[in-house]
């Protein structure tokens, strides 16, 4: 024949003889090399790694647009307590066993107190109006509900623990523990019990 394959060439050589002189030649020549360049290829082609599908396990989860949030819970919102004379903080420390840190307290408080306590996505603040003047931020920090206590952390450190009661529209507080630092000379039990336990807060929304 005028046309032979050269074995053991994987790049699938291509030996003509005078090829060039006769036109069917030529063109039997061309449909050979590309018969054996398809052949070549096509393996090659089958052996290649389809893309893999994303791994369910390393997928993030996204919000789908319009997706409610999650329900908040009872306790969230602002509450108000009815305004504190001294004396009300003074029974609240007496019946603790504190009454001998209470006038610590009460000279801070002034004649009359209205402190008002904003819970929501994990925040913690609670704001005082003393003797009718603007409000101020009191306390501030960051909480955990765990159960049906709080783990509230302030942002001057420590952990304060309270359990909670929401009957209502009344949210009720009572000391469990607090790590925070005494506070000029008083435990910082004094002002926890005084600040969050003298009365129950309402809830104004």
């Amino acid at each position: 024949m005028g046309v032979r394959i050269e074995s053991g060439h994987a790049e699938g050589k291509i030996l003509t003889d005078k090829a060039e002189h006769h036109p069917g030649r030529r063109r039997l020549s061309t449909l050979i090399t590309v018969a054996v360049i398809a052949a070549a290829t096509g393996g090659c082609a089958a052996e290649t790694e389809a893309p893999r599908s994303a791994d369910p396990a390393q997928t993030s989860t996204t919000t789908t647009v319009g997706e409610s949030a999650p329900a908040a819970g009872p306790e969230e919102g602002t509450w108000m307590s009815e305004p504190l004379d001294r004396d009300a903080f003074r029974r609240t420390l007496a019946a603790a066993g504190l009454g001998d840190y209470a006038p610590q307290f009460v000279a801070d408080v002034g004649d009359e107190v209205v402190l008002t306590l904003e819970l929501g996505d994990g925040f913690w603040t609670q704001y005082r109006a003393v003797d009718g003047a603007a409000e101020e931020v009191n306390d501030r920090g960051t909480y955990e509900v765990v159960g049906r206590a709080f783990v509230f952390s302030p942002d001057a450190g420590g952990a304060n623990t309270y359990r909670w009661t929401v009957e209502k529209d009344r949210l009720t507080l009572r000391f469990v523990s607090t790590t925070e630092a005494p506070f000029e000379g008083a435990p910082a039990e004094v002002y926890q019990r005084g600040y969050y336990t003298a009365a129950p807060f309402t809830r104004i929304s």
